[in-house]
């Protein structure tokens, strides 16, 4: 690949600066040994009163999706027998890549729940933040956060866009890919 450099800053934005509301989003980057790929990633924490947790939240949707790139670009780029495997299968065969980037971005969503659920555990809300946080009937989501992931291999390009991760229901979350040949 050509020399690319990542780099990411997660700042407070202006109306949280002046409402006093702290930063509820985060990003990571990084670039891999020999520029074998690169990974940017943000997530955007819930604006909303019932997501009070939505900073912890997006910090740990950061720090899995990191993860879980890692070890796919990681396990992808490991042999040449694997690599060519990948490179002609995800762009001529629909069903590996459906069944290919279906479980990577189940991974991401299984691994986000299992820390949320232990952060929960761990720190459970208290009877005054779930009361005084619930608004007007509405789903009580305490870690939301939206989610979008950028992973650079040598042959391609694989965006990931989460719209929405809750903790509330632990469904089946969807994520919409795009993969771009290089």
């Amino acid at each position: 690949m050509n020399q690319m450099y990542t780099f990411h800053k997660t700042v407070r934005g202006y109306f949280h600066e002046m409402n006093g509301i702290p930063c509820e989003d985060a990003s990571e980057s990084f670039s891999a040994e020999n520029d074998k790929y690169h990974i940017a990633i943000v997530a955007d924490g819930h604006g909303s009163n019932s997501c009070f947790r939505s900073k912890t939240g997006s910090q740990i949707a950061v720090k899995v999706a990191l993860e879980c790139l890692q070890e796919f670009a990681d396990r992808i780029l490991e042999s040449d027998e694997n690599k060519n495997g990948f490179y002609k299968n995800i762009f001529s065969d629909p069903r590996f890549r459906q069944t290919t980037l279906r479980r990577l971005t189940d991974t991401i969503i299984a691994r986000w729940n299992d820390y949320v659920l232990a952060d929960y555990r761990k720190n459970p809300p208290t009877l005054e933040e779930t009361v005084e946080k619930y608004e007007n009937g509405k789903e009580v989501c305490i870690y939301g956060t939206t989610l979008i992931a950028a992973l650079q291999m040598p042959d391609c390009l694989i965006l990931l866009q989460q719209l929405k991760v809750k903790l509330s229901h632990f469904q089946r979350q969807k994520m919409f890919l795009l993969i771009l040949k290089n």
